[in-house]
């Protein structure tokens, strides 16, 4: 109704992209939480790595604008990857998707790229918030 790409393989993907954004938020939360004892300081180092990763997701600054020594900050938000792998699986087959893709600095990566690096951040988090909950408890006990 909207305009968006009527295609099942590119619902499925939006599926799987949106699902992964959300585990690697969840695994952030759990890393946090296993770290520090109070509610109160895991929800303000959330907040601070959640303004973070806004920040550094795409929609709010534009890569453009940055200045060359903080471009590499982007590719530290799991953001940027969900970001541009919905614009790219939105827009990569319309009329007018390469021009509006390199305009706002997403041209030259592939969607299913963004998608497994998104899959592979999920796993390392869940492996250090594993390893933090082990390790960082047991010299708690």
């Amino acid at each position: 109704m909207v305009g968006l790409e009527p295609r099942t393989e590119n619902f499925i993907y939006f599926l799987l992209l949106i699902f992964a954004i959300i585990q690697v938020g969840f695994s952030v939360s759990q890393i946090i939480s296993s770290v520090v004892n109070s509610l109160a300081l895991a929800i303000a180092i959330y907040m601070i790595v959640l303004v973070y990763n806004l920040l550094m997701g795409g929609f709010i600054v534009n890569p453009k604008e940055m200045p060359e020594a903080i471009r590499w900050a982007f590719f530290t938000s799991y953001f940027w990857y969900g970001y541009q792998g919905l614009i790219l699986n939105e827009f990569d087959h319309k009329s007018y998707g390469r021009e509006s893709i390199t305009e706002i600095d997403f041209g030259g990566t592939d969607k299913y790229v963004d998608l497994g690096i998104l899959y592979c951040m999920w796993a390392l988090f869940q492996i250090i918030a594993f390893l933090c909950m082990v390790f960082i408890n047991k010299e708690k006990r």
